[in-house]
């Protein structure tokens, strides 16, 4: 079993980071049947727990068993492959159900920004007048995709990447537990590329655990080149470069996350200014300072042409 898989937190307690969010369900989980809302949207950047906390909130309801192959209450859909109106179609069709035990049915619609605009407006209904024993979560990178009128009947989560603190804790803990010595620049190293995201800390651990400390640091160097567009983009931020060329790159990176770019962005700045490179990188950590949820990629454009003006 992979470390991401074996060391996914299944209470609230075991969860690293995401404090904000952890303390609101736990205020929320100790109200009244009758006072626990029933749309919830968690938000954040990729492999920092969003899923991960939508499923723990269903086992706290009693609709979800991670031991369990059948979870007759929990329905969990990714959106980017059900993302249109008959989805929405056989949810209501299945909503009035009672749950085969216990008080709540949820329904987990990750990557819910990738739900049409009409899948979107038909979905409102239910959110706002979901039978009592309904629970709707829906996670998402993306919030700006969303409509302000499905955005405002959920009660809103926000994850965040967690700090060096807590992935470098994290990762020593499953070191200690899996009995394995990586280390301690090893594990800085590999904190640095995660950029607080304890998800990629643990897949990048997880490709180097049984490894000599040689053959680590080249398999961690290497994970580098997968994100090698963004990193030549902060080089070229760096060096004020011609916008065309900046241009050229922004292109293709359209289509990624641009919160994700974003937090990449800052990772490489930072560590620039750690070691006292290049003054530059703090005009560029300014100007990349607020997330980009709400203006999306147009945002990360726009912050890349301000950095070099």
């Amino acid at each position: 079993m992979s470390l991401p898989i074996q060391y996914r937190p299944e209470t609230l307690k075991e969860v690293y980071g995401c404090q904000a969010a952890v303390k609101v369900l736990e205020s929320i989980l100790k109200r009244s049947a009758d006072e626990i809302p029933h749309a919830y949207l968690i938000t954040g950047p990729s492999g920092c727990g969003k899923t991960t906390l939508a499923r723990i909130l269903a086992s706290e309801l009693g609709a979800y068993d991670s031991h369990s192959k059948s979870n007759m209450n929990y329905v969990e859909l990714n959106s980017s492959d059900f993302r249109g109106i008959d989805t929405i179609r056989s949810i209501a069709d299945n909503i009035h159900l009672s749950p085969t035990k216990g008080k709540y049915r949820v329904w987990l619609l990750d990557e819910a920004h990738q739900l049409t605009k009409q899948a979107q407006e038909a979905m409102l209904k239910y959110l706002e007048d979901a039978p009592s024993h309904v629970i709707f979560i829906l996670c998402t990178t993306n919030p700006e995709k969303l409509t302000i009128t499905l955005k405002r009947r959920c009660t809103l989560l926000e994850v965040k990447p967690c700090s060096t603190d807590e992935i470098i804790m994290l990762l020593n803990e499953i070191c200690e537990s899996e009995g394995v010595k990586v280390p301690s620049n090893l594990i800085e190293l590999i904190e640095e590329k995660a950029l607080g995201s304890p998800g990629i800390a643990l897949q990048m651990l997880d490709k180097i655990i049984d490894l000599s400390p040689k053959d680590m640091k080249q398999a961690i160097t290497d994970y580098q080149s997968e994100e090698e567009q963004v990193f030549k983009l902060c080089q070229l931020l760096i060096k004020k470069a011609p916008w065309k060329e900046i241009t050229a790159l922004l292109k293709q990176l359209e289509n990624q996350d641009p919160e994700g770019l974003r937090r990449m962005i800052l990772g490489y700045c930072k560590s620039v200014l750690l070691r006292g490179q290049n003054n530059r990188a703090a005009c560029i950590i300014e100007c990349f300072w607020e997330p980009l949820y709400d203006i999306g990629f147009p945002g990360l454009v726009f912050c890349c042409y301000q950095s070099i003006q």
